[in-house]
């Protein structure tokens, strides 16, 4: 993403299949629909994390009374680090979460957190990506979760 170029893209590569879709600002990404409608609900918990002060919260999916439990923190300064996710009302990086995208459950946990400088150009739009719709990019992101 690229927000003051209006870029918010999402890319597909697998061998010599290169594609993306180009979303809209506050657009949730492709492959998220599974997670629409979850709640959050901060819980005072806190931890510290790979050396950051971090704060819990309660996620509970639509028609699930399983709660799973995130972590993120705010020290790490980057500017809205979850818009276009699931998460987007938690302000900081997370930690430890999880995503499922279509039957697919994913769980990340940080174990090193490291700073980098990167390059501008970076967050320019890929060349030699073939532009396909939200549904093309989904039933392709779909297809390779299901392998």
């Amino acid at each position: 993403a690229n927000p003051e170029k209006g870029i918010y893209d999402t890319y597909y590569s697998f061998f010599v299949k290169k594609y993306y879709y180009a979303g809209a600002a506050g657009e949730m990404y492709p492959g998220f629909e599974s997670m629409t409608g979850m709640t959050i609900k901060k819980t005072g918990k806190t931890a510290v994390i790979c050396g950051y002060n971090c704060k819990s919260a309660e996620v509970r999916l639509p028609g699930s009374d399983e709660a799973h439990e995130v972590w993120y923190t705010n020290e790490i300064k980057v500017k809205n680090p979850n818009a276009s996710t699931p998460y987007s009302a938690l302000d900081g990086v997370l930690m430890n979460f999880f995503f499922i995208m279509g039957s697919s459950e994913l769980f990340f946990n940080a174990e090193s957190i490291y700073q980098m400088d990167m390059p501008e150009r970076l967050f320019d739009r890929k060349d030699k990506y073939i532009r396909v719709s939200r549904d093309d990019i989904k039933e392709v992101m779909n297809r390779m979760m299901s392998m």
